[in-house]
């Protein structure tokens, strides 16, 4: 063991500097492996014990080491563990890493049930995986589509996820005082979040790989159309049509008039499918909302900057479908002969809807020009674990500049709008808990230049979908209550939901509405004096003023 002192930190690091190997009658040391530096870091070794194949020890300091008993290179993993008792375990020739509740390395660690195989030889010169076979296709409408005057007004639609390209949840339409439930359809069994566009509103549904198409009047179906694989959020509105990504690796342009094709280009550099909760997806899938500024589509396809030859970062003429430019996220990667320390290395690369600020574009915590170069600095908007990540963990917080933290939050030109659960992050403290049913979430106001709190309220509702308009916030989500012959039917949706309708200057409220189900996350839009509503039981609901 060796203690050192931490470049670039506070404190020490006592670390081995090389595994023996011993001679199980003897004792006698037979072999022993040098470690170079790669266990020389600042935290404990992670909550579970290291495993063994016949060529590697997989150790666990930070991530997953793989320290190689054959004499090769040993490398870092920082960006892959395992679950607390449990760790990662190597079976059938692959690594499957376990769910864990860590937030270390959050912007380039996986998350969820992984199984991970080792890298795949087919590589191109510069050593990216090699692109094969044709990547754009031109659909029936290709040739006869053109800019339409399907109404669109920019201040008052909803044409893309959480509405705008900032991604604040909020628009400019007013809300009626008096609203009433307008309609409400079922569409199918897994719906996303919508948007509205004019006369109509469109949603995902998510395991059914369909876009559809409803009437703001009635609710009535106007179209259909089918993708190869699940699509995860809302499509983007642009210029006459919807263009949105999908986990079959390819981004869509459909009319929105009629749902026809005009054309797909795949995201990734193959069609190469994985098993994923029981669908088959591309290595490389596309998240549903594309980011559009200016006639110009912006997405990444991929799962991570470490797997698969890296996340590919793609923009693309709306009208065409040709790419302007794009880019290769890969790496980074670290082994025994690059670094000096296991402390404080540069992080890799996440996939999420992005977003802009300025001129700027962000995905998680990376910002990008818009030619994907990376730059420095910080989105004032901060959705840790990605815009899709609605499990509600309390070291996965969103902020608003200087709002502090919340679990979902809303912004207009003036204040961020904030649902909070804890109201501390403090960590292992026994005294830092919620209790469900008891005093409610904390609902406030945040000046947006000061950070000074101009309101809050207490509501007993655990929010999942926020919009803010010129006059209203609104607020949906399951109710915020314990059912003692059901003490979990709140949290898993069997006690309906609850839309609270808030004047936004005070934080008082105007009106509350039941739901049938609660709302899916994101899953309210507001458009041309309507508020639409997707559900968890697969149905679109849609608010409107009460008729006199």
């Amino acid at each position: 063991m060796v203690k050192e002192k931490l470049e670039g930190g506070r404190g020490s690091s006592l670390w081995p500097v090389s595994i023996k190997g011993y001679d199980l009658r003897s004792g006698a040391v037979k072999r022993e492996v040098s470690l170079g530096k790669i266990f020389k870091a600042n935290h404990h070794h992670r909550c579970y014990r290291n495993k063994a194949t016949v060529n590697y020890i997989i150790t666990s300091r930070r991530g997953s080491e793989f320290i190689d008993l054959r004499g090769g290179a040993h490398t870092v993993n920082n960006w892959v563990r395992g679950a607390c008792h449990m760790g990662m375990m190597p079976a059938n020739g692959l690594q499957y890493a376990p769910p864990h509740p860590c937030k270390c390395y959050i912007d380039e660690k996986l998350s969820g049930f992984n199984a991970l195989a080792p890298k795949r030889r087919v590589k191109d010169e510069g050593g990216r995986v090699k692109v094969a076979g044709k990547r754009l296709e031109k659909g029936i409408a290709y040739d006869s589509f053109h800019p339409s005057s399907f109404t669109f007004h920019p201040s008052s639609d909803w044409p893309t996820l959480r509405g705008d390209t900032a991604r604040s949840g909020s628009v400019h339409t007013m809300l009626p005082e008096h609203m009433t439930l307008a309609w409400q359809v079922p569409v199918g069994s897994r719906v996303g979040a919508p948007i509205s566009v004019g006369e109509r509103a469109f949603v995902p549904l998510i395991d059914e790989h369909q876009i559809v198409a409803l009437h703001v009047q009635d609710g009535r179906e106007l179209w259909r159309f089918t993708a190869g694989a699940r699509i995860d959020s809302p499509p983007t509105y642009e210029r006459g049509a919807l263009l949105f990504g999908s986990a079959d690796g390819w981004v869509y342009c459909v009319r929105a008039a009629d749902g026809q094709l005009v054309w797909r280009l795949r995201g990734g550099p193959q069609d190469r499918l994985i098993g994923v909760h029981g669908q088959f997806e591309s290595a490389w899938p596309v998240h549903g909302s594309v980011l559009v500024e200016r006639g110009v589509g912006y997405f990444a396809a991929g799962r991570s900057s470490h797997l698969d030859g890296g996340l590919h970062m793609v923009a693309v003429d709306t009208r065409s479908g040709r790419v302007l430019h794009e880019k290769t996220l890969a790496g980074p990667h670290y082994g025994v002969d690059d670094i000096q320390q296991n402390f404080q290395l540069p992080m890799g690369h996440l996939p999420d809807i992005l977003y802009m600020e300025g001129d700027s574009l962000f995905m998680r915590a990376s910002k990008f020009d818009r030619h994907f170069t990376p730059q420095t600095g910080e989105a004032q908007l901060k959705a840790v674990g990605g815009f899709l990540d609605d499990a509600y963990f309390k070291r996965m917080p969103w902020s608003m500049g200087k709002s502090g933290h919340a679990r979902v939050l809303v912004c207009d030109d003036s204040q961020a709008y904030c649902l909070r659960m804890f109201d501390s992050l403090k960590g292992l403290d026994p005294k830092v808990y919620f209790t469900p049913g008891k005093k409610g979430y904390l609902l406030f106001a945040s000046d947006l230049t000061s950070g000074r709190s101009t309101w809050s309220r207490r509501v007993p509702i655990r929010g999942r979908a926020l919009v803010v308009t010129d006059n209203q916030l609104c607020v949906a989500g399951p109710p915020d209550t314990v059912n003692p012959k059901d003490p979990l039917g709140a949290f898993e949706g069997r006690l309906g939901g609850v839309l609270r309708r808030i004047r936004k200057t005070d934080g008082k409220t105007i009106g509350e509405h039941p739901l049938t189900a609660p709302p899916v996350f994101h899953g309210a839009a507001a458009a041309n004096h309507r508020l639409f509503l997707a559900l968890e039981d697969g149905s679109v609901a849609c608010f409107a003023e009460t008729l006199k």
